[in-house]
């Protein structure tokens, strides 16, 4: 079964959602849905990190990079504003090995010429994704 990370910025929380489904849909196995958190801290009356508990901070980073290193694929959805978390989650992913995958409207930054495979345009998430399960998932007949 192949595992995958998808990271984004949660200020583009519905892309996230879509993509999480899409890949889990296609065969995928997520392994750590972020989105989760992101939505229960603003179910809680939280807008960003700035009001979350330290606990519940170092609870949600530690699950996401441990979805990371747990993953078989990292894919980034590209930001269209500076994320700081995708940075640093694509960080670990570079260092760890992973076969790495972005996605987005434009190139935006240095660290894209890192990765192993990059998708750009109107409708590049899902061709990244269709990438990724032409390469990556097997159909068992």
């Amino acid at each position: 079964m192949t595992t995958i990370y998808i990271a984004a910025s949660s200020a583009e929380l519905l892309r996230a959602m879509d993509a999480i489904a899409a890949a889990t849909a296609a065969g995928l196995v997520v392994t750590h849905d972020w989105t989760r958190d992101v939505r229960a801290a603003r179910a809680g009356g939280h807008r960003d990190d700035s009001t979350v508990s330290p606990e519940n901070k170092l609870r949600c980073a530690q699950a996401d990079i441990d979805g990371v290193r747990r993953a078989d694929i990292f894919w980034l959805l590209s930001p269209s504003d500076a994320s700081f978390g995708a940075g640093v989650e694509l960080g670990v992913a570079i260092e760890a090995l992973k076969c790495t995958v972005i996605s987005g409207v434009r190139p935006q930054r240095i660290w894209e010429t890192l990765v192993n495979h990059t998708v750009w345009g109107d409708g590049a998430d899902m061709q990244a994704l269709a990438w990724i399960v032409d390469t990556f998932v097997v159909v068992k007949p």
